[in-house]
C-alpha cells in the first residue's frame, strides 16, 4: 500500500536521509527564516525531499517556479515537471495554486498507477482543505473565505489572486517581521477594495498601504468580522488570508481560522 507524507521544513531537517518513492516539491518562497535564518538554507531543507532519491524514485517538480526549477540537477530519480501534466484536471476550487495543486496530484497519481479518468474523478469531487481559501458560506450575496494558513506575504498574494472579478474586503494582519512586503502590497492595491488590518503588524501594515483608499483598523478578530461585513458588497467577497502568522492573538492558525469562522456564523445565523 502507498503512505502519503505531508512534510514541513522542521520535518525534512530532522530525518537523517528522508527517501521517498515520489518526492514533490509544489513551491518555494521565503518562510521560517527565524528558525532556518536563510532563504538559502531553507532551500537546501526542501530539496532534500528529492535529493536522496535512487535511480527508481521520481522527483515531481514545479516548472514554473524558478527555486523549484533549479533543484532538478539535485536529484538521481527520474524528474516530473508537473505544470506540463495533461490533461488539466478538473479542479473545483478558486485559485491558481489550487490548479497547480491538481496538476501535482495528478502527476503523482499518474506514476502511481491511476488513469486518468479517476484522477479527474477524485480531483473533481475535491471540498478543499479547512483553512485554505475554505469556503465559510454566503449571506446576503456575499461569500465569506477562511485562508487562516496564509501566514507570510507570499502565501496571502495567492489567495488575493484568486477573485480577479469579484469586490474584495480583505481582513489581514498578525504576527511576524522580517518580510518582504513590497509584492504582496502591490498586489493588494490592485485585487482588494477595502482592508480590515488586525493583530501586531497592523500600524506597520497601515503605514504600508498608505496609498489605499479604504483602510480600517480592528482591535479583535470579532472586530474586524463586523467591520468587513460593513465594507462588503453583494457579489463580493470577504477573505480572511492574514499574510502573517497567528501568535501574537491566538494558539496557531487552526485556532484562528476556527474563530473567524465561528463568528461569522453566529453573525448571519442568529
Amino acid at each position: 500500500h502507498w503512505v502519503v507524507l505531508e512534510l514541513s521544513s522542521f520535518q525534512l531537517e530532522s530525518v537523517e536521509k528522508p527517501r521517498f518513492h515520489i518526492g514533490a516539491i509544489l513551491n518555494i518562497t521565503p518562510d521560517h527564516l527565524d528558525r532556518h535564518g536563510t532563504f538559502e538554507r531553507y532551500v537546501d531543507l526542501k530539496a532534500r525531499a528529492i535529493e536522496f532519491a535512487g535511480a527508481d524514485d521520481f522527483a515531481v517538480l514545479n516548472g514554473r517556479d524558478p527555486a523549484v526549477r533549479a533543484l532538478a540537477s539535485r536529484t538521481r530519480g527520474h524528474v516530473v515537471w508537473f505544470d506540463e501534466h495533461r490533461p488539466v484536471p478538473p479542479m473545483p476550487l478558486p485559485g491558481r495554486h489550487n490548479l497547480e495543486n491538481a496538476l501535482a496530484a495528478a502527476a503523482v497519481g499518474r506514476i502511481a498507477g491511476l488513469s486518468d479518468e479517476a484522477i479527474g474523478a477524485a480531483i473533481r469531487s475535491f471540498k478543499g482543505v479547512e483553512h485554505r481559501l475554505e469556503l465559510v458560506g454566503e449571506w446576503d450575496g456575499v461569500r465569506w473565505y477562511n485562508d487562516s494558513k496564509a501566514t507570510n506575504p507570499d502565501a496571502g498574494r495567492v489567495a488575493l489572486s484568486a477573485f480577479p472579478d469579484s469586490p474584495l474586503v480583505l481582513i489581514a494582519g498578525g504576527y511576524g517581521s522580517g518580510f518582504e512586503l513590497g509584492p504582496w502590497v502591490a498586489d493588494l492595491l490592485r485585487h482588494a477594495d477595502a482592508v480590515v488590518l488586525m493583530g501586531a503588524s497592523a500600524e506597520l501594515l497601515a503605514k504600508e498601504l498608505a496609498d489605499h483608499p479604504k483602510v480600517v483598523r480592528a482591535e479583535s478578530l470579532e472586530e474586524a468580522v463586523e467591520l468587513a461585513a460593513g465594507l462588503a458588497r453583494p457579489g463580493g467577497v470577504v477573505l480572511l488570508s492574514p499574510a502573517y502568522k497567528s501568535f501574537d492573538m491566538f494558539k496557531d492558525y487552526e485556532d484562528r481560522g476556527r474563530r473567524f469562522k465561528a463568528l461569522v456564523r453566529e453573525r448571519f445565523d442568529r
